[in-house]
C-alpha cells in the first residue's frame, strides 16, 4: 500500500518516463526521474524501517507472550503444587482429628480410672478406719474376757469356800443329830436288829 509521498514520487517517475512534459529538457526530465528515484528509495528505507520496527515490536510481543506463557505455566505448576499441598494438609488434618478423638477417648478412660482409684482409696481409708475400730474393739473384748475369767476364778474360789462351809455345816448337823439315836447294845446284830450304817462324811469316808 502506497503512502502519499510514495504516490507522488511514482507519479513523477511515470510522467517523466512517458514524456508528458513536452516542453521540458532532458536534464529536467532526468532531474525529475532522479528525484522520483530518491523519493522511492527514501520510501523504501522508511518501509524497511517500519517493517523492522513492526518485526521488532512483534518479536518483543512474542517474547512477552512467551514469558507470559512461561509464567502461566509456572503459575499452573504452583497451583498444582498448592493443590497437592492442600490435599496433604487436609489428609494431615483429618489424621490429627482422628488422633484427637482417640486422645479424648483415652483421656475419658483415664479420668474414669482415676475416679475408680479415688473410690478405692476412699474405700481403703474407710477399711483402715474400720480395721482400727475393730482392733480397738478386739482389745477391749480381750480385756473384758480376761476380767471375766478373773471374776470367774474368784467366783470358783468363793464357790469352793462355800462348798467347804456347806460340808462343815453338814458334818456339824450330822454330828448334832447323831446323839438322838439310842443304841441298846454295842452290837445291834445281837438284838436281832440290823445295824445302822455310819453317816457318810463329805469326803466320802464313814465315821
Amino acid at each position: 500500500m502506497l503512502t502519499p509521498r510514495s504516490a507522488i514520487a511514482f507519479s513523477f517517475l511515470v510522467l517523466s518516463s512517458s514524456g508528458c512534459y513536452a516542453g521540458g529538457s532532458n536534464q529536467v526530465r532526468q532531474a525529475r526521474v532522479q528525484a522520483a528515484q530518491k523519493a522511492a528509495a527514501g520510501e523504501t528505507v522508511d518501509v524497511a524501517r517500519s517493517e523492522f520496527l513492526v518485526e521488532t515490536e512483534l518479536e518483543s510481543r512474542r517474547n512477552r507472550l512467551e514469558q507470559s506463557r512461561r509464567r502461566l505455566h509456572d503459575v499452573r505448576e504452583v497451583q498444582v503444587e498448592t493443590v497437592r499441598a492442600l490435599d496433604e494438609a487436609l489428609t494431615t488434618v483429618q489424621a490429627l482429628e482422628q488422633d484427637l478423638k482417640a486422645a479424648q477417648a483415652r483421656k475419658s478412660a483415664i479420668e474414669q480410672e482415676l475416679a475408680r482409684i479415688a473410690e478405692l482409696a476412699n474405700s481403703l481409708a474407710n477399711a483402715e478406719s474400720e480395721r482400727t475400730r475393730l482392733e480397738t474393739a478386739i482389745r477391749e473384748t480381750r480385756v473384758a474376757i480376761e476380767q471375766a475369767v478373773q471374776e470367774l476364778a474368784a467366783l470358783r474360789a468363793r464357790a469352793d469356800v462355800i462348798e467347804g462351809v456347806r460340808n462343815v455345816l453338814r458334818q456339824a448337823l450330822e454330828t448334832v443329830e447323831a446323839p438322838q439315836q439310842k443304841p441298846e447294845s454295842s452290837d445291834p446284830a445281837a438284838d436281832g436288829q440290823p445295824s445302822q450304817p455310819a453317816p457318810v462324811q463329805p469326803d466320802g469316808k464313814s465315821d
